[in-house]
């Protein structure tokens, strides 16, 4: 369920819930009025009501921790990823690594730089990095290609199918939508060092 589905949802809930407050609260006036006890039930409905509101605004980021607050992190990671292509780059005659494995091992980058913190998967080993990292390369490219050419994205997966960051031959990192990512990458053929879904 994306951000605008859960908001509308939200949004008429809310509105149902206020109406048949007001319509228990207007019933209840009628039949409780002669009553000591109609303070005590109208108490009752605002309290239910405060507590209800901040469950219902909290429990859907606790159901659903995988939202794209992580964006910003898997940012960083292919942003990191892009300085160390780039360096490799400079030593090789422009051309990038077979594999991020290979990177990783030749510029000493960090194990987790290659896991998106969203997919709840765990750092391995460098000796093996081709068959746990997050993050799809793509081969047979070179620093000398157009610099609007994709280098490395994450699997749509690691943010729920909402969308996912895309690391360029320029070193600029964006996020894509899922329609966006779809219309831009249908077709592209990647190698297979990324976990599979």
């Amino acid at each position: 369920m994306d951000n605008n589905t859960f908001m509308l949802i939200f949004c008429l809930f809310l509105v149902l819930f206020v109406v048949l407050a007001w319509i228990m609260l207007r019933n209840a006036k009628l039949y409780f009025s002669r009553f000591k006890y109609f303070s005590a039930f109208v108490c009752g409905i605002v309290g239910i009501t405060c507590l209800a509101l901040p469950i219902l605004i909290i429990l859907p980021l606790i159901a659903a921790p995988n939202r794209p607050y992580h964006k910003p992190h898997c940012t960083y990671n292919l942003y990191q990823i892009g300085k160390g292509l780039a360096m490799y780059s400079m030593d090789h005659n422009d051309q990038y690594p077979q594999d991020l494995q290979t990177l990783a091992i030749e510029m000493k980058l960090e194990p987790k730089l290659f896991v998106c913190p969203s997919s709840k998967h765990v750092a391995g080993s460098l000796s093996n990095l081709n068959e746990w990292t997050d993050y799809v390369y793509i081969q047979g490219l070179s620093a000398t290609n157009n610099a609007h050419i994709p280098l490395a994205y994450e699997l749509p997966i690691n943010h729920n199918g909402e969308g996912v960051n895309v690391l360029y031959n320029d070193g600029t990192v964006r996020w894509l939508n899922l329609r966006d990512y779809l219309r831009d990458f249908q077709g592209q053929i990647t190698n297979t060092n990324a976990r599979k879904p």
